[in-house]
């Protein structure tokens, strides 16, 4: 039989349900939202927990690549189909929320959504710059190789070549916003003494 945890995470306090594939409710806890207390509930629980799921959020990042790193299967969902699900429960609270949390990760009744990576969070900003500009540098130099070979289309019907790279910067002025003329908006007037 398959086990599935279903969280419901603050900054402060994580509520967790386990369910079984039946549906059946097994375990409720209130714990506080750090990975350690989490794995720790879930190793002490008697059955292998098949998938941990919550929705994403503040704390994402930080339960994904922790309970992957105790050796869960993580799946973090998208917030507004859980929401969406969990919108017909009656009373909204913490543990009725992980219940839900856990029957829709049960069910599969949701999107996974990928998590970015620790590398990307604690990386300096120059370094970034610096990756994403000869990811930039790479493709145009192949589009320009594309663009100067005269590669052929595959159908039929003629297209216009791609034309070569440019390296322009592009800046766009805002103008100012003009305010609406009171004669637009008669609210605004003044009452009309007789």
């Amino acid at each position: 039989m398959e086990y599935f945890a279903g969280l419901d995470v603050s900054l402060r306090s994580c509520a967790i349900c386990v369910v079984d594939s039946k549906g059946t409710m097994l375990l409720e806890r209130e714990l506080p939202c750090e990975v350690s207390d989490i794995a720790e509930c879930l190793s002490l629980f008697p059955h292998p927990v098949e998938r941990v799921g919550f929705e994403a959020g503040t704390m994402s990042q930080h339960l994904f690549f922790g309970l992957q790193a105790e050796g869960y299967d993580v799946d973090c969902m998208e917030a507004r189909q859980v929401n969406a699900a969990l919108s017909a429960m009656r009373n909204k609270t913490d543990k009725n929320d992980a219940r839900g949390i856990a029957q829709v990760l049960r069910t599969g009744w949701f999107s996974r959504l990928p998590v970015s990576s620790y590398f990307l969070l604690t990386a300096p900003p120059a370094l970034l710059n610096r990756i994403s500009s000869d990811r930039a540098f790479r493709l145009d130099n192949a589009r320009f190789k594309l663009f100067s070979s005269g590669s052929q289309t595959t159908s039929n019907n003629a297209a216009a070549p791609m034309p070569p790279p440019t390296h322009m910067d592009v800046t766009t002025y805002f103008t100012q916003r003009r305010l609406p003329s009171k004669r637009a908006c008669p609210t605004c007037l003044a009452p009309v003494m007789p």
